[in-house]
């Protein structure tokens, strides 16, 4: 009896938890970036390591970041 009750309560837990995430998240329509990788190469120490991802908002909802 004990067993069964921890069990559904981690299934009740878990549940709830999946649906915050789908929910919270505002997850947009659509994203798309031009590329989704850069490669570095060699870099000095010490060295600019910045790179800029673009990316175009598809969807019918304002991006959230």
């Amino acid at each position: 009896m004990k067993k069964s009750i921890i069990i559904l309560f981690v299934f009740v837990l878990s549940s709830l938890a999946v649906h915050a995430q789908d929910s919270a998240a505002g997850v947009p329509d659509s994203i798309i970036f031009e590329k989704t990788t850069h490669d570095y190469g060699t870099l000095v120490q010490g060295g600019n390591g910045n790179c800029e991802f673009v990316f175009t908002n598809k969807g019918k909802t304002a991006l959230l970041l």
